[in-house]
């Protein structure tokens, strides 16, 4: 399958889903209808050049390798995701994970450290896939582009009406930003050039809707929390001790809130029988970010949410592919004439960026807030 173009650009079809494949053993009363839902997965991921999955487990399950090889066979050919640690770890991968229809170049994973609640079992962080745009083979003046793509999910609140509001979580989770904040910012300062483009995409477990607009029934505004994690991306706000890090000012656009003018819901429901309320929160978000001093080069375009309802037969318990809605945009980039299809790759190990050629995913450990210990 070809790479679409206009006359002088590039255009990538971008999309972004948490998948709810939760690890073995792990499910929802009545069952979550994992491999159910993978199976329909795989067959809309033709439909994009670039998807960024959360919560696709590789720890004890086969899921992770299945859809990567479904993908492959769809023409997306290349994939990283995060590394899976072993046993004696005590916890599960990232559950983090990138296929492409474009080269990855670079696979890299940083370490959030120990979360809180459910969340401690998890290895969470952020993996930076490098996507390089193809050229065309008669261009020899063509200078490559890069897609920065960082891919992440945060630490989840567990607040509720009976629990209060979930501030371990809350400090968790700002924690983890800050260490965000600076992997882009060391990753963008050694590889971004002009003409590439940065984007930070998946479930932030920020909620970006205002309570009082939730209550009215009203679009537009942020959320408290929203704005700060706005400002620490902006380099606005540094971190605390014991954190030595001096952001580096960026210009960052939500992609969907600038599209639609509003926080939309992202979060739902697998099966909608009424029995089970949908939380109404904008948690999946996709950010472009623009190093102070660089001009951008993408512009985005069909960006909405897709709700993936689907449409089954008597004996199907389900209605939805996730418990979250997908995002999705083009991104249109510049400079970029005569465009043929994505080279192609088979699987690697490890971690490893596809095609053995490939550059091997590489680790980074957390910067550790105090009290914590690396496991």
């Amino acid at each position: 399958m070809s790479i679409q173009s206009t006359e002088s650009h590039a255009t990538l079809r971008l999309l972004s889903l948490n998948t709810f494949l939760r690890p073995p053993l792990i499910h929802s009363p009545g069952g979550d209808f994992k491999d159910a839902r993978l199976s329909h997965l795989t067959t809309i991921l033709q439909n994009y050049d670039v998807c960024a999955f959360q919560e696709c487990f590789g720890t004890l399950s086969s899921r992770r390798s299945f859809l990567i090889s479904e993908a492959k066979k769809k023409g997306l050919e290349w994939a990283g995701m995060c590394p899976v640690p072993g046993l004696w770890r005590a916890k599960v991968d990232g559950g983090v994970v990138v296929v492409s229809r474009w080269k990855i170049q670079t696979v890299e994973w940083k370490r959030y450290g120990r979360g809180v609640h459910s969340d401690w079992l998890a290895d969470k962080g952020v993996l930076y896939t490098a996507i390089t745009a193809p050229i065309s083979n008669n261009d020899s003046s063509a200078q490559p582009q890069t897609v920065h793509l960082f891919t992440t999910h945060l630490q989840a609140s567990y607040d509720g009406p009976t629990r209060g509001s979930d501030t371990s979580a809350t400090s968790k989770r700002l924690t983890q930003i800050h260490i965000l904040k600076a992997f882009i910012d060391e990753t963008l300062s050694k590889h971004y050039k002009p003409g590439d483009c940065a984007l930070a995409v998946g479930d932030f477990n920020v909620d970006g809707i205002p309570e009082e607009n939730k209550a009215k029934g009203e679009g537009g505004g942020h959320s408290e929390e929203y704005i700060v994690m706005m400002n620490i991306l902006k380099g606005e706000t540094p971190p605390s001790p014991p954190m030595k890090h001096t952001p580096t000012q960026c210009v960052v656009t939500d992609v969907i809130y600038a599209a639609l003018g509003h926080h939309p819901v992202t979060t739902g429901v697998v099966v909608e029988n009424g029995q089970v309320p949908c939380e109404e929160k904008a948690l999946d978000y996709i950010f472009e970010i623009i190093p102070e001093g660089r001009k951008g080069n993408a512009k985005f375009v069909e960006t909405k949410v897709e709700e993936f309802r689907v449409v089954g037969g008597e004996n199907q318990k389900w209605t939805h592919l996730s418990d979250h809605l997908g995002v999705t945009t083009t991104v249109v980039l510049g400079s970029m004439v005569n465009l043929t299809g994505a080279e192609g790759g088979g699987q690697a190990k490890g971690g490893e960026a596809l095609r053995e050629d490939s550059t091997r995913v590489e680790e980074h450990e957390p910067v550790l807030s105090e009290g914590e210990t690396s496991v």
